[in-house]
């Protein structure tokens, strides 16, 4: 008998994530006029409770995500998945940024983050007289 596929091999190439590693979120980062950073990040699915965002002097870091796998029905066999449920950590250095003024709220999936600079240090123009 000829067998064109070794299912076993088929099975264990679909399973270990070959084509899909787990990124990232996507973020998009701006800065308003007044010199807050304004950072969003795609997290569908996680609840404000899964994410955490921490400074350490410049340095920004929001991370989460979850231990637990999406439910799967009983004798269900994953063929090929894109849902990831597991943890991210991204970190950005910022100037001058004010940690006890920082606010963020997560609505549709979508995490931002305001981050103000600390008043002393925004720029400003100097009248030369």
């Amino acid at each position: 008998m000829l067998t064109l596929w070794d299912t076993s091999k088929v099975d264990r190439f679909f399973n270990e994530d070959f084509f899909f590693k787990p990124l990232n979120p996507a973020a998009n980062i701006s800065r308003k006029i007044d010199g807050t950073y304004l950072i969003k990040l795609y997290v569908p699915g996680l609840d404000k409770e899964q994410i955490s965002i921490t400074t350490d002097g410049n340095i920004l870091t929001v991370s989460g995500g979850s231990d637990k796998q999406h439910d799967k029905d009983v004798g269900e066999k994953v063929l090929y998945k894109e849902f990831s449920c597991e943890k991210f950590s991204r970190s950005w250095e910022m100037e001058n940024i004010d940690p006890d003024k920082i606010q963020a709220s997560l609505q549709g999936g979508i995490l931002t983050v305001t981050v103000p600079q600390i008043a002393s240090s925004k720029p400003r123009k100097i009248k030369v007289e």
